[in-house]
């Protein structure tokens, strides 16, 4: 899902010409670098809190879970406060073209939102999985990306914002799915923690 959303979205920049499919790409490609320290994050989550599941050890695997998010989170807002303070050394690394670094930029400023709203929501993707379930994830993956990304950033796309609507489009459609995640977990959660009792 997240992946076709992206590729998706590349395609409905090639409307606003090369130079903005240019800079969206640089700050698409910034952010999925940035990406690999959430998503880390998440196969260690479902690794030892699914390890813990399977010992029984429910109260473990809640401890892990909180951990799982605060490290992702801690990261984010870490390399988030760099991006921003160091806004133009990242687009520098993209171009030399003074015209498409301030459009890398503006690109940027979207992309810190994207990877905090990432780092909330890739952990909770593993946590999930730990406690096999998938099904739920997956459905909130097609419902927020496809139901709520896409159509939002074409709408906002319209409204005057241009390529930039689909960015905040990707944020929002990202969050709801986070937060969607991350309830999901607190009932699992409290659930398996009255099964202990």
């Amino acid at each position: 899902c997240e992946v076709g959303i992206f590729s998706a979205v590349a395609l409905f920049m090639t409307r606003y010409g090369t130079d903005i499919i240019a800079a969206h790409a640089a700050a698409i490609n910034f952010s999925s670098l940035v990406y690999m320290i959430p998503l880390s994050i998440s196969i260690t989550a479902t690794i030892v809190i699914g390890f813990e599941i399977g010992a029984k050890r429910y109260r473990d695997a809640r401890h892990y879970t909180f951990l799982a998010l605060a490290l992702s989170l801690f990261f984010a807002v870490i390399i988030g406060l760099n991006v921003f303070v160091f806004t133009d050394k990242v687009a520098a690394l993209y171009s030399d073209s003074r015209p498409l670094q301030l459009l890398i930029i503006s690109f940027l400023h979207y992309a810190i939102f994207f990877i905090l709203v990432d780092a909330f929501g890739a952990p909770a993707q593993g946590v999930l999985r730990a406690y096999k379930d998938v099904r739920f994830a997956t459905w909130t993956a097609i419902l927020a990306y496809w139901g709520i990304s896409i159509p939002l950033g074409m709408l906002l796309a319209e409204q005057g914002m241009g390529p930039y609507g689909f960015w905040l489009g990707l944020i929002i459609g990202l969050a709801v799915g986070a937060l969607a995640l991350w309830q999901r977990i607190g009932k699992k959660t409290t659930t398996i923690m009255k099964e202990e009792r």
